[in-house]
């Protein structure tokens, strides 16, 4: 990553200006935390206006031309799992190709109505860009997938 940085400086700190280059290696720590992520339900999008739309659940065509959804269907643990019996703080997950935690319930979370999430954690460091990829959505902006 390339890092460019500039400020009014000070006595202490009279750096006002720094670009380097940063590796995930040159970090002593590098976590992902996931506010929201396994969602148990996700709605879905379609769009009813005369013009296509280009929303975070992809390009969205005018009249109810297309549907989009997310979600993994009867591998969803949360769905296998709806009371959290099993899952919850502490679990192990696979994350990004490595080792992740379960650290609390996500962003959004209302399992009393079906729509549970979970905020997860793992160490960056070890992941592999075969299972996390930056990517960008056409008229939406930047995102990330995570395996």
């Amino acid at each position: 990553m390339e890092l460019r940085a500039t400020s009014y400086g000070t006595d202490c700190y009279p750096r006002t200006r720094l670009e380097t280059t940063l590796t995930k290696d040159d970090l002593n720590q590098f976590y992902l935390l996931n506010f929201r992520n396994g969602y148990q339900r996700y709605n879905c999008a379609t769009n009813r206006r005369d013009e296509t739309i280009y929303t975070y659940m992809g390009k969205l065509l005018p009249h109810y031309g297309n549907a989009t959804f997310s979600g993994a269907g009867c591998l969803n643990p949360l769905c296998n799992d709806p009371d959290y019996e099993t899952i919850g703080m502490g679990s192990r997950i696979f994350l990004g190709g490595t080792q992740g935690y379960v650290i609390g319930e996500g962003t959004q979370h209302e399992p009393e109505d079906g729509f549970g999430t979970l905020m997860v954690r793992g160490n960056a460091k070890k992941m592999s860009p075969e299972f996390l990829r930056g990517a960008a959505f056409k008229n939406y902006g930047t995102t990330l997938y995570v395996a």
